[in-house]
């Protein structure tokens, strides 16, 4: 386990298990995926254009027969997706929105 400091002053623990996921960009963390691909934890404070390369390789994770089946986004910062602002730039990427939830499922077909 590694903790990793928030831009808030909060510490993450920084657990990689299974089905938790980090968006590290030029050795800066900058997104936890955790608890089963449900929860998205940023780890910094993202301004719009960061918060957009933070969240664009989570279609990465269900790319291919080998990945992900799906990714539930169900939280932002401890807050539902749904009923924040995240929720629409998630959607821009492909999630869908099934309650209580946003969920991006793994491409079907030949993959990539």
């Amino acid at each position: 386990m590694v903790p990793i400091e928030r831009a808030d002053g909060e510490s993450h623990p920084g657990c990689h298990c299974r089905g938790d996921y980090f968006v590290v960009q030029n050795g800066r963390s900058l997104l936890a995926i955790g608890h089963r691909r449900e929860r998205l934890i940023p780890l910094v404070d993202l301004v719009s254009e960061e918060r957009r390369e933070a969240l664009g390789p989570l279609t990465g994770l269900v790319r291919g027969p080998t990945r992900c089946l799906w990714i539930r986004a169900r939280t932002w910062e401890g807050r539902s997706v749904k009923v924040l602002p995240i929720s629409d730039e998630l959607e821009r990427l492909g999630f869908m929105r099934e309650d209580p939830l946003l969920i991006l499922y793994r491409e079907s077909g030949g993959g990539s």
